[in-house]
């Protein structure tokens, strides 16, 4: 088989008989993984879950743990080391936290005293929460004023969550949204967000250890020219990043760009790339190798997609369709994808009745390859994946 060439779903996998919406995913070590996701009554629940190379799922007893009991949505989360989750959710309020949960290696969770805080207190529902080193979480965000912020949260090893302080930093102040943050190299990330022409752009920043924020020397630069809506940003390997979203007439879209260590970016021409003509909601991407992604989404008849795409990028993006599987034929909603290790790839989605479901497939991938980690983490947290 060739690299991203798509086998058979391993197993398919009830998390949650009542409901789950909004899933997010992170490896804990080896087998264990954390779920946090919108459950029963439309609360926050985290529950870990064991998943083996080969794709076989299972659960322990005394694996749930309710985080918050009043309505969430659009759950979005990132390991910091020693085993804490952090979640970021919009709550009842109208206002976005973040809350972190302890995850033992037994499985069981648990939460400090001081669990939570809020990072936005006003219509904040597109965020990003990203681990910098240490305590340190950055999270990308924008309000309903049009603006994007970077923030920074400590969160301790024991998962005592500081307050932020103020509203961040500023990234763009004229109608912008749908922010995202992905890690360049040492210090450097890079902010990707819609403007007010609807079009995708880029800019970098740098963020210390202690979690102070600055612009780089770099300007912000366009990577489409087209609607740039609903994204997710990964890096697809050293300095090359890959943007897959949503467009004019639903359609998906992917964007290449290149950002140096410096963070100064570029666009190489034919950058962009449509996968999915008509009706591609909420796309999510997983690295499979230095070229070659897979991304998730609801397709033209709400039912669920997963397609590999080869993107080459020299002075020119070269892409090229890989394969695709449609791994649920019934009306599905917030799928994500995760790499497990080797061939094994997980799929988490809520259904057409609205129950939290979770497949693994097999998605050809080179020998060794492992998901791309952020090089700020410790040793430990090389073994993890964390989205």
């Amino acid at each position: 088989m060739a690299i991203g060439d798509i086998g058979a779903v391993i197993q398919t996998y009830t998390f949650d008989a009542t409901k789950g919406r909004y899933p997010s995913l992170v490896r804990i070590l080896d087998d264990l993984h954390c779920l946090a996701y919108s459950g029963p009554d439309d609360d926050g629940w985290a529950r870990s879950i064991k998943i083996t190379a080969a794709g076989v799922i299972s659960e322990d007893a005394s694996n749930t743990l309710e985080f918050e009991p009043g309505n969430i949505n659009n759950c979005r989360s990132d390991l910091r080391p020693d085993d804490v989750n952090c979640i970021c959710s919009f709550h009842a309020d109208n206002a976005a936290y973040l809350e972190a949960v302890i995850v033992n290696a037994d499985g069981t969770l648990s939460q400090h005293a001081t669990p939570s805080a809020l990072f936005a207190a006003a219509n904040c529902f597109n965020f990003d929460p990203i681990h910098v080193s240490g305590s340190t979480l950055a999270i990308a965000y924008d309000k309903n004023s049009g603006l994007v912020y970077v923030i920074t949260v400590g969160v301790a090893a024991n998962g005592e969550v500081s307050e932020a302080v103020g509203q961040g930093f500023q990234v763009h102040d004229l109608l912008s949204g749908f922010a995202r943050i992905a890690h360049v190299a040492g210090n450097v990330f890079i902010v990707t967000y819609q403007k007010a022409d609807g079009f995708g752009y880029a800019r970098s920043i740098t963020i210390t250890p202690a979690g102070a924020i600055a612009f780089t020397a770099s300007p912000q630069v366009a990577f489409t020219d087209q609607l740039y809506s609903y994204p997710h940003v990964i890096k697809l390997k050293d300095n090359v990043f890959v943007a897959v979203f949503q467009s004019v007439g639903e359609d998906g879209w992917a964007a290449v760009f290149e950002v140096s260590n410096a963070g100064v970016i570029t666009v190489p021409t034919n950058n962009l790339y449509e996968f999915q003509a008509g009706n591609c909601e909420n796309p999510r991407a997983a690295r499979i190798s230095d070229e070659v992604f897979g991304v998730v989404y609801r397709g033209t008849l709400d039912d669920g997609f997963l397609k590999t795409i080869k993107c080459e990028v020299n002075a020119a993006a070269v892409w090229t369709a890989i394969g695709d599987l449609e791994f649920d034929v019934a009306d599905i909603t917030y799928p994500i994808i995760n790499h497990r290790s080797g061939n094994t790839y997980i799929i988490s989605y809520s259904n057409s009745a609205g129950l939290g479901i979770m497949k693994t497939i097999g998605i050809e991938t080179p020998s060794l390859e492992r998901p791309h980690h952020d090089p700020l983490c410790s040793e430990k947290q090389l073994h993890r994946h964390c989205p």
